[in-house]
């Protein structure tokens, strides 16, 4: 494991805690969900563009990077970099192909502008996970998701009108410090399943986690039912189980034989089924219905008529979405009430930027991702080494009915890659690993 003295822990911290802030930008009610807004007829931009958010972020980008190279001297830490980095160097593809986009882009200095955010975000997320490891990160998002759920309940005292959807928009639902209810949903939806891992080790957390934990995460429930966020609600659920069903295999796994795992293989996939063959059933209790609130209908469009236009390498990393006259236009289109502000779908949108070539890759790293979290964790068997999955899980669910793949935000890519840089420094330090 990384060593590090408690002064240089603290000093790595508050770097690691403003990165994570910074992740949010877009995120925050604040802020512009776009970097940079360009009127347009349709796919065609009419510049110059509104650079206003774009220049202030990159400003606090030039501010963190600044620490964190000064932290790299500081500490001697490039060659820890340089060796997380070549642990996941199929991550470095999906960057590299971002930026090549701006040489097929429709708008090139945005992506320009979206790449340079991504690469600092990978570097920094690295290097989160080459100096924490796997157990400290847990721990760090533990405190991160805690100073969340405070700051969310004081947005909501000192600025209710900003912290309420709109009264006609999911009858005051509340959005917290995030532009849009379902932010908070599915943040808080990733911050239960954390808290969770950290109580379900109860014997070997100390005193301030056994009080934190279980406040907050009774705090990111109470918050996530009042978003209102089918999304957030489906995506707490099925991490909860995955917590749970993580934790009894440590506990009696040793005792199940291959009948046992073929048997449970049986009961997951009737449960599955059942659950296709209800599923407007259980959209209804939670107030949906099949087509995700209308999101089936424009993702079917979006293909048909706009990816399939430009299928292999897409319109350039962060663009469509950046274009004022593709919102509107696709608002008159399917017939909202409102702009279309993203693809409420990750997937859809890496699609949309970067084609078919670049979701080839994203999935690729996904399942390499998983094959090397559930390795981490067969092998270390800890809570803690859970973590990895849990986050690829949040991945792949919350970003069916919600864009959480570097559109809006990126922390969730920055700490899926930071617990795969953890895993990649174990794997290094220990020959044996695999």
């Amino acid at each position: 494991m990384y060593s590090v003295n408690k002064t240089a822990l603290v000093r790595k911290s508050v770097l690691i805690g403003l990165f994570l802030l910074m992740t949010l930008y877009h995120a925050i009610s604040i802020f512009s969900i776009h970097g940079v807004n360009c009127s347009s007829d349709w796919l065609t931009p009419n510049l110059p563009c509104d650079w206003f958010f774009a220049i202030l972020e990159m400003s606090v980008w030039g501010y963190i990077l600044f620490l964190f190279i000064l932290e790299l001297v500081w500490a001697h830490d490039f060659k820890t970099l340089l060796k997380a980095g070549k642990s996941v160097w199929p991550v470095f593809l999906f960057v590299t192909l971002a930026g090549l986009s701006s040489l097929w882009s429709i708008e090139y200095r945005i992506t320009l502008y979206q790449a340079a955010v991504l690469l600092m975000t990978t570097l920094l997320a690295v290097y989160t996970g080459a100096v924490l490891g796997t157990k400290r990160l847990l721990d760090m998002l533990v405190w991160f998701f805690a100073a969340l759920c405070i700051m969310n309940f004081g947005s909501l005292l000192l600025f209710p009108q900003r912290s309420l959807m709109p009264e006609y928009f999911y009858h005051r639902a509340w959005n917290g410090i995030f532009w849009h209810r379902n932010y908070l949903g599915c943040f808080m939806a990733l911050g239960i399943p954390v808290f969770l891992l950290k109580l379900l080790d109860w014997k070997n957390i100390g005193l301030g986690y056994k009080l934190v934990c279980p406040s907050m995460m009774v705090a990111g429930v109470f918050l996530l039912v009042k978003t209102d966020s089918a999304t957030g609600i489906l995506t707490a659920a099925v991490l909860a189980g995955v917590c749970l069903v993580m934790a009894a295999w440590l506990r009696w796994g040793k005792h199940l034989k291959r009948v046992h795992y073929y048997l449970l293989l049986g009961v997951f996939l009737a449960a599955l089924a059942l659950i296709l063959f209800k599923l407007d059933y259980i959209f209804g209790l939670l107030g949906r219905n099949t087509s995700l609130t209308g999101r089936i209908p424009m993702w079917q469009y979006l293909f048909e008529n706009i990816v399939m236009k430009r299928p292999v390498l897409g319109y350039g990393c962060g663009v469509v979405w950046s274009l004022q006259g593709f919102r509107e236009g696709l608002r008159d289109i399917l017939g909202w009430a409102y702009p279309v502000m993203i693809g409420d779908n990750g997937f859809v949108d890496i699609t949309l930027h970067l084609g078919f070539l670049g979701m080839a890759i994203l999935v690729g790293l996904i399942v390499l991702g998983f094959v090397r979290a559930v390795r981490h964790f067969l092998k270390v068997r800890t809570l803690a080494s859970a973590l990895p999955v849990v986050l690829l899980v949040f991945t792949l669910v919350a970003n069916i009915a919600l864009s959480l793949i570097l559109e809006s935000e990126s922390f969730v890519w920055a700490m899926t890659v930071a617990s795969q840089a953890a895993i990649g420094v174990a794997k290094n330090q220990d020959p044996d690993y695999l």
